[in-house]
Formats: structure tokens, sequence, C-alpha cells
């Protein structure tokens, strides 16, 4: 119950650099509706916006600049510029007493929290009836989730490790590498460098009987499931009492479960939610946000213009505004909004087939985009 990621582009070149700034073809114009990831080196910073139930102060977000948004039953975690964890909202299980140091991510399970620090080394608070906040003595690990009652790290080896409660088998993952990790009440999820997605743990509802098919991104809410398709659209299984499994028509940037909720930022930065909304939690503001996340009953996003970027010629550039025409798939023509290198960090090249899946697609740009350069 976290938040996510991405982007669109003109048409996709045919081949995209990684590394070198020595570019034999111009790169596609790239309008970025969200670019934050859980595993980006960079994040869309602005400021917080909370909606939904806050009978705890849950949705009592702080002034400031935030870099990263992570939402618990009933608690709200966001981290700031410097680093620093503020949380707000319940803390009689100690899930918002953060703690001083600095961060690079941060997650929220039910009842309590976890963050990552710069040497990979994972500090855990709140409630720890079942281990939950027992983290394993790694110095490893790349991304961390918290669900109702287990926690799930991913190691930079690829490696998925869980700890908790396990009754339902939820901190039993497969074996083999994967890129992308999800935790729901008392399931998990994982994604397989081919795009496929594995499940674990309570399947009462069909929760973890995941679809074949190649994906980019995964969530997992209550007791549904959800995942990013290549061409943008989200695919959801598991229990549907509220309609959280039927998401209306649009191609997704990113998205996010609640407890019986799903939201979603899509390609020209509007939220969209669907699911339970007796809080009010599916009633997103107007605007343009750079990265959404759901707690149980609430939804908290950042605000974000989006970014647009080129890289023509031999060198690799950040322009002050661009007009970009979608691909056709997307049907949408829009202006995009640039800033300068001095501003934000850009993407500077990458290789064309990064998924290893033979050809230059709609994947190879979410991974282009994960994995921001410095400005050249």
């Amino acid at each position: 119950m976290r938040g996510l990621e991405f982007q669109t582009t003109k048409h996709l070149p045919e081949q995209l650099f990684h590394e070198g700034r020595n570019m034999n073809r111009s790169f596609s114009i790239v309008y970025i509706t969200a670019i934050f990831h859980s595993n980006s080196t960079y994040a869309q910073i602005g400021e917080v916006v909370c909606w939904g139930r806050n009978q705890e102060g849950q949705c009592d977000a702080p002034s400031g600049i935030f870099t990263e948004i992570s939402g618990g039953a009933n608690h709200t975690m966001a981290l700031r510029q410097d680093g620093t964890v503020v949380c707000w909202g319940r803390n009689i299980e100690g899930q918002c007493y953060e703690p001083s140091g600095t961060f690079v991510k941060i997650a929220a399970g039910n009842t309590h929290s976890l963050g990552l620090r710069p040497d990979g080394t994972v500090e855990a608070w709140g409630l720890n009836n079942h281990g939950q906040c027992n983290v394993p003595e790694f110095s490893n690990f790349s991304k961390i989730i918290g669900g109702g009652l287990h926690s799930i790290g991913l190691l930079d080896t690829g490696e998925i490790l869980c700890w908790g409660w396990n009754y339902e088998g939820q901190c039993s993952p497969p074996t083999g590498t994967f890129i992308d990790i999800a935790a729901g009440n008392t399931h998990s999820l994982g994604l397989r460098s081919d795009g496929s997605v594995e499940c674990w743990g309570w399947n009462v509802h069909g929760q973890c009987n995941a679809p074949s098919g190649t994906f980019t991104k995964i969530a997992a809410g209550g007791n549904f499931s959800l995942a990013l398709s290549t061409d943008g659209s989200v695919v959801c299984w598991g229990q549907n009492n509220y309609g959280q499994t039927e998401p209306q028509d649009f191609t997704a940037a990113t998205f996010e479960c609640g407890e019986s909720h799903g939201v979603a930022i899509d390609l020209l930065g509007n939220i969209q939610c669907w699911g339970w909304n007796g809080y009010g939690q599916c009633d997103a503001p107007s605007g343009q946000f750079a990265m959404v996340v759901a707690g149980g009953e609430h939804t908290i996003a950042i605000r974000g213009e989006p970014v647009g970027a080129c890289c023509t010629g031999n060198e690799a550039r950040c322009v002050q505004s661009v007009e970009a025409d979608c691909d056709e798939s997307f049907g949408l023509t829009w202006l995009g909004v640039g800033t300068s290198c001095a501003d934000d960090p850009c993407p500077t090249t990458c290789e064309g087939d990064t998924t290893g899946n033979g050809i230059v697609d709609f994947t190879d740009l979410i991974s282009v985009l994960n994995n921001w350069g410095a400005c050249p």
C-alpha cells in the first residue's frame, strides 16, 4: 500500500541508449506525468494532499515539500527533501514515532512503518506483535513494502525476504529473482524480470490468482491485487465487493491500492479512483499530481507539474518546454512543460531492449525513466 512511477512518448525510437551520451538518432520527446517510482534515483517533489477517512488525523498533512509518501491503515508517512521522515495519524502502536537520521525510501504497513537507510539497511517501528518489525540483518535492501502484519524487502540481488505473520503463507516467497514487490493484508506479490507475476498467501478471494501476461508494476490491496500491463491498462483480480477490481477505462501512469479502493494517475496527471468510497477516499481533488498512494481508507498524493524532456543530435539535453504529440495508441495530444537541468534531473541515454524481450517497447520506456541519470 504505497506509491509509484511513469510517463509516455511521441513514439518509441528504434534504439534507446542507457549510459553514454553519444546518440546517433533523435530521442522521442518524453512527457512525464509522474516520475516517481519505488526504484527511482530521483523523485518528483511537491506538497502533500490527503483525503478520505480522517478520524485519526491521517489526512492532516503537514506543510512543506516532500519526495515520497506512504499510507498505512490509519497513519501516513512522508519523506522530506533532506531525507528525514514525517508521520501523522494514529500512533497508539508507535507507528508515528519517527527515528532520527535520513532515509531514501519509506513504507507503511497497517500499523507499523519501515524506512530504508542510505546504507541499504532497513529500520522498522510500530506494532511488532508478529515480528513485522524484526528486520533481517542485511545491508543490501533496494525496496521495502509493509503489509497487514508482515513486511517484504527486495535485495539488490533480486531475492525477496519476508518477515512477520506467516499464518497464511504470505511470508513464504518463491525462489528466484524479482524486480518488484507488493503486499496486501495477508498476501504478497512479486514481479519477475520477464513481466510475469507471482502471488502467495491467503487466496480465499482469488487475490493470488495472478493472470498471465507481461506486466511492469504490481500493487496489493486488502484482498485484491493489481498489475500494470505493457499497454498501460490496469488488470485487477481478487475481492470485488466494492468494485475495487473494476477500474475505469484509462491508460495508467501509476497506481496503488487501499483496503478496498484503487487509485491511479493517468497520462495527463489526473487522479483516477475506484472502489469503496464510504469516507470520500475516491473523491480526488482536481489538478495534476506526480505521485499517489492509498492508505486503508484514505488517499495521499503529491502535487506536481509534468516534466518534458528531449534528447537530440549527439547529446542528451533538457529543454525548457516542448510540444509533444502522443503516440497514436494513446490518442492524445498535449503540451509538455519542461524544466531546466538545474531544477530537475532529466533522462540521459539508455539501451534499447532493457527488458531483454527482443523488442523496444512501452516496457523499455518505463525502465528508462525509472533509472534516471544526471543531466549532461
